[in-house]
């Protein structure tokens, strides 16, 4: 990454709950990013959430408030340089539009849109402005993720037998009543476009394969709500190979778990999230263990991030990761690790489960058109 040092003034939209991880990256790297504007419609509620991530009474009186990314843009005495995005899906594609258009580079939290034709807009009007979009796949931030996917796209593991993604992420009624838009096909979708989508952005960024087709079934089957809380999909990769994905929101609660295989024809990669904390394991085809060099490797780069203890927190907090690596993106004018396009793509695979399951199961060859998750409204009548 740069050496450049120079301070980046946010704008967030939204403090909900995700927000919170946001706010944590401003209070780890201050000197890299501030908090020029908060935007939502709660003051009272908004200014407790800067509280919650770290922010002193002082801090948080400090931050100017608007009730929307309009009045914020007129409001500041000069225009931030990122819009961070933390509103419900349904919100994303106009925001976003409106920050590009401002001249604001974008962090969207996932998924980027609900609708490809908004998406593909969106991608066109960042590279007419020169403006960098970065979405929230945070597993791509997770340890070792990085130096995996180099060294399967550089070979090492030799040919990509098969691969699976399973997500465990359990909500009770509670979760999806909280607000009116949760669950429902307009605004948010169920657990494959919200919880899934992080996995199975990370299984094809890891595997480094174009998606040919997709063959998926979808289930409402706990939850009082309009979309899935359950999904699967095998998908066929341009190797030949098959990955299955299974997304469940019907799993406990408190015991959230989401897990990763590749088997290759050099060895086996198996790695996860169970309760907040990742894990791994990494063997040859003979099935010796070679997690250990990954590790070492793992604390030098956490030593690169501003020494091991700062560098470890780094990776505790993916959305840190997501912010240092966009600020380098813009310096160095590269796309960020999770860029609009990979947004946009993981919008486009889970569109295609959706599309396959509202036609019976059969096969859905990508890429895909004019998909929106609208189109699933009524499915489940």
């Amino acid at each position: 990454m740069s050496h450049d040092t120079s301070t980046f003034e946010v704008v967030l939209v939204g403090l909900g709950r995700v927000a919170r991880k946001h706010l944590k990256a401003f209070k780890e790297w201050p000197d890299r990013l501030r908090l020029a504007a908060a935007v939502d419609r709660n003051e009272d509620s908004a200014r407790e959430t800067l509280q919650a991530a770290g922010f002193s009474a002082a801090e948080s009186e400090a931050v100017p408030f608007f009730s929307s990314l309009s009045e914020a843009l007129a409001g500041l005495p000069s225009r931030p340089q990122i819009a961070a995005l933390t509103t419900p899906s349904g919100t994303h594609y106009e925001l976003a539009q409106e920050a590009l258009l401002a001249g604001c580079h974008v962090l969207i939290e996932k998924p980027m849109t609900l609708d490809l034709a908004e998406g593909r807009r969106l991608l066109a009007l960042s590279r007419e402005k020169g403006l960098k979009i970065a979405v929230g796949h945070i597993y791509r931030f997770f340890p070792l993720v990085d130096l995996l996917q180099k060294e399967i796209a550089d070979g090492l593991f030799g040919e990509v037998l098969q691969a699976e993604v399973n997500v465990h992420w359990g909500h009770d009624q509670a979760y999806y009543d909280q607000a009116e838009w949760r669950g429902t096909w307009t605004s948010d979708g169920g657990v494959l476009m919200n919880q899934t989508v992080h996995a199975l952005d990370l299984m094809t960024w890891l595997l480094g394969l174009e998606l040919v087709s997709v063959n998926g079934r979808i289930a409402r089957l706990a939850h009082d709500m309009e979309a899935e809380d359950y999904g699967a999909a095998l998908i066929t990769l341009s190797n030949s190979s098959i990955l299955r994905v299974e997304g469940t929101t019907n799993t406990p609660p408190e015991a959230h778990a989401a897990s990763f295989t590749i088997l290759t024809d050099k060895g086996e990669i198996k790695a996860g999230l169970r309760s907040g904390r990742p894990y791994f394991s990494i063997r040859d085809r003979s099935g010796k263990k070679i997690r250990r060099s990954y590790l070492r490797r793992f604390l030098r780069q956490a030593r690169e991030r501003g020494g091991l203890f700062k560098g470890i927190k780094t990776y505790l907090n993916p959305h840190t990761g997501i912010y240092l690596d966009l600020l380098d993106a813009i310096t160095n004018d590269r796309s960020p690790r999770a860029d609009g396009m990979a947004g946009y793509s993981a919008v486009e695979q889970i569109l295609a489960i959706y599309r396959s399951a509202r036609e019976g199961g059969c096969e859905v060859t990508l890429p895909l058109q004019d998909d929106r998750l609208l189109d699933m409204e009524g499915f489940f009548s």
